[in-house]
């Protein structure tokens, strides 16, 4: 029964992974939110502890992904250039793994994409403050002030959270 379950919630995974692809040009939506963000502290991959509240004053994108999902693998590239390009202005970006299972191939996927950002398991008591995870990827923007900017499900342009980003950065 319990494989069974493993089984059942990998499928509805891969859905959630699947209906986060573009289409011909059509994105998933981005939503304005405008509350505060959640608080939350978790340990990352590395042993070290990620606390929003020690973010405070920074902008920070909260990425949601799956290391077997093809539109979050297109997009880490780019949280990459933007978290070297963008951090030592203000940059912070977390990313939450839905993986299950084995943490060596998380830690191959990270050192394959070069991730320098901090990266933690997402917890289901994480994902349920920020409003659940219908699609990945799912990016969550937090402003300096603590407010969520917008929530963005599915895959966008480096282009486009580079716009985000210098826009929110320019508030400082």
């Amino acid at each position: 029964m319990k494989r069974f379950k493993s089984i059942i919630a990998l499928v509805i995974l891969v859905s959630l992974c699947l209906c986060a692809c573009e289409t011909e040009g059509e994105q998933l939506g981005a939503e304005a939110v405008k509350k505060v963000a959640p608080p939350f502290s978790i340990m990352d991959v590395s042993g070290n502890t990620i606390s929003l509240n020690a973010l405070r004053g920074k902008v920070v994108l909260i990425n949601f992904f799956a290391t077997w999902c093809g539109p979050c693998r297109a997009e880490i590239p780019d949280f990459v250039r933007l978290y070297k390009k963008y951090n030592p202005q203000g940059l912070e970006i977390i990313g939450l793994s839905l993986d299950q299972g084995n943490p060596r191939m998380l830690h191959r996927f990270l050192a394959q994409y070069h991730v320098q950002y901090p990266i933690a398991l997402a917890t289901k008591d994480i994902i349920y403050k920020y409003g659940g995870v219908s699609a990945i990827p799912m990016t969550v923007v937090i402003d300096q002030g603590g407010m969520i900017d917008q929530r963005i499900v599915g895959l966008r342009s480096g282009k486009e959270f580079e716009k985000i980003v210098v826009r929110l950065l320019k508030r400082l």
